[in-house]
């Protein structure tokens, strides 16, 4: 939680009892060609700084793959399967800045997005 630029890859991350990866704060993370499996959740992200999320697996989690709350920049190339009740990338909140969604995406409550600001699907 709070500000710091973590960059997280190449990992394994096997049954952790909550989240595999939980980022919540202001900076701006990197997580890339992670594996997260086994978990109740497979990775959590919210706040304000801009993520990275590239080129993970996120498989065979108890609740849900992937859960994302408005701290988003880059979302591509990962592989959500085998995962509770959803294999796709869970959107909540308000996305802040230009995004980019390289995956099957799942909205969930009420998803808004600031003026000037452009989300891709692709």
């Amino acid at each position: 939680r709070g500000e710091g630029a973590p960059t997280i890859q190449n990992s394994e991350i096997d049954d952790a009892e909550y989240y595999g990866f939980y980022a919540n704060g202001t900076g701006n993370y990197s997580f890339s060609n992670n594996t997260i499996q086994s978990s109740s959740y497979g990775a959590y992200a919210a706040g304000s700084g801009a993520f990275s999320f590239v080129g993970n697996q996120i498989l065979a989690n108890g609740q849900a793959g992937s859960w994302v709350a408005s701290a988003l920049a880059t979302v591509a190339s990962n592989t959500i399967d085998g995962n509770g009740d959803n294999d796709a990338l869970r959107v909540q909140g308000t996305i802040t800045k230009n995004t980019l969604f390289a995956e099957d995406i799942k909205l969930v409550g009420q998803v808004t997005i600031d003026p000037g600001v452009t989300v891709t699907l692709s």
